[in-house]
């Protein structure tokens, strides 16, 4: 068989990541890429590299009044057969030209939320890659593959919205601390499959 990339992008509404100017509120959107070519636009998660504000090279949405910062993060999953293994890679990505800040917004207490997000899409590339190595995925085992992603991708959404929810989009600096210092924690847990 040759070789098969999918990619699995959703959308920064969903995965975050936006942060609120006060007395507003936000959509959500769900979307689905697949075969998109490699591109310098995107960021893979490091740890030595957090994110600034020149990597928000959106333009941000006139219709979204009153959201701050939107950040688009995605889990990038690859896979193709080798002999009979089907072999695969999975990465935490940051969107720059679909990430966006408004100018008056541009703060490190925002930029730390945002961050965050990202955060948060590395901590479930982990745990993807985490459950993908306790089975050893042959040629023909596509179906399984997706499942297994699939098993994980509505937690990864619930875990931004929760994260959005308990700090009220950034604005509740209390629940921000805690949820760093949460999200630091799980990621060192998860250390084995950075």
């Amino acid at each position: 068989m040759g070789a098969f990339w999918q990619i699995l992008f959703l959308n920064a509404a969903v995965l975050c990541c936006w942060s609120l100017i006060p007395g507003t509120h936000a959509h959500t959107e769900l979307e689905y890429t697949f075969n998109e070519p490699a591109s310098e636009d995107r960021i893979i998660w490091s740890a030595s590299d957090p994110l600034t504000w020149d990597d928000f090279q959106g333009k941000p949405d006139h219709r979204a009044h009153g959201i701050a910062a939107l950040t688009y993060s995605i889990i990038e999953y690859k896979y193709h057969c080798e002999g009979d293994r089907l072999l695969y890679s999975v990465e935490a990505k940051f969107n720059k030209a679909k990430s966006w800040g408004r100018e008056e917004a541009k703060n490190e207490h925002i930029l730390e939320h945002e961050q965050l997000h990202f955060d948060i899409t590395e901590l479930y590339a982990r745990k993807l890659r985490g459950k993908l190595a306790q089975h050893q995925f042959a040629c023909g085992e596509e179906s399984l593959f997706e499942d297994y992603v699939n098993s994980l991708m509505d937690d990864w959404s619930h875990m931004q919205y929760k994260y959005d929810a308990e700090t009220q989009f950034s604005m509740d600096e209390v629940m921000q601390h805690a949820w760093v210092s949460f999200i630091d924690a799980h990621l060192a847990a998860h250390a084995n499959f950075e």
